[in-house]
């Protein structure tokens, strides 16, 4: 249970620190893949990383908001 409780705080980290990742991937690819890594990032923490669901009721709110910034993005390229 440890692990899991870890596992889903790390998970939970990315939803909070997008504007660093953006910055971290942008200095090793273009926008298009910066964007589609960072999606890509927290799709898998939603998705696959998120086991309990008072971890992703925490940041609910704030993964629709990134997907909402990242998708209106991806469609302007």
């Amino acid at each position: 249970m440890e692990a899991e409780i870890v596992n889903n705080a790390d998970a939970m980290a990315h939803f909070n620190t997008v504007p660093l990742l953006l910055h971290f991937f942008g200095k090793r690819m273009s926008f298009e893949e910066n964007l589609e890594t960072t999606y890509q990032k927290i799709e898998r923490g939603w998705n696959k990383k998120l086991t309990l669901p008072q971890a992703k009721e925490l940041v609910k709110e704030q993964y629709n908001a990134i997907k909402i910034v990242l998708e209106s993005n991806r469609k302007l390229l």
